[in-house]
């Protein structure tokens, strides 16, 4: 498995991956730049691809809806639109 580190507030994609895994590091940005880095996470997913989150984190406030959907909120993953 290859883990890649990248700069959550960059411009454009950070790479095209499958699945991102986003834990916990929502908390620490307000609504502006959580929809920041939700865009670029929506830039940087294949076709109807995944996100998780933290179990304290969602998409609702910060303009995620635009992006993703709910796949499982329980899971607190969600699907690329």
């Amino acid at each position: 498995m290859m883990l890649n580190w990248h700069s959550l507030l960059s411009n454009g994609t950070l790479n095209e991956f499958n699945l991102i895994l986003c834990r916990n590091v929502f908390i620490y940005f307000n609504d502006s730049l959580q929809e920041k880095m939700l865009k670029n996470f929506y830039n940087s997913l294949y076709s109807n691809e995944f996100l998780a989150l933290g179990k304290s984190e969602g998409i609702l406030r910060n303009g995620g809806g635009k992006y993703f959907c709910r796949y499982d909120e329980i899971l607190k993953v969600y699907k690329k639109k």
